[in-house]
């Protein structure tokens, strides 16, 4: 394979950043002093194996 057709992707770990932010408070005082902050909420999401864009369309015609 070309590697000129390769891209690399680099994101946080949301879930470990967190984790580490609430287990070492030197961490979290360390990124507060560069102007990081951490805020989690409590918030799930429920997968009902709808269609959304037959829902969608239903809708539109209603």
């Amino acid at each position: 394979m070309r590697t000129a057709l390769l891209r690399t992707k680099v994101e946080l770990d949301k879930p470990a950043l967190i984790k580490a932010v609430q287990s070492e408070q030197h961490l979290a005082a360390e990124l507060a002093e560069q102007g990081v902050t951490v805020e989690q909420t409590d918030e799930f999401y429920i997968d009902a194996g709808l269609d959304e864009e037959t829902l969608r369309k239903e809708l539109a015609a209603a």
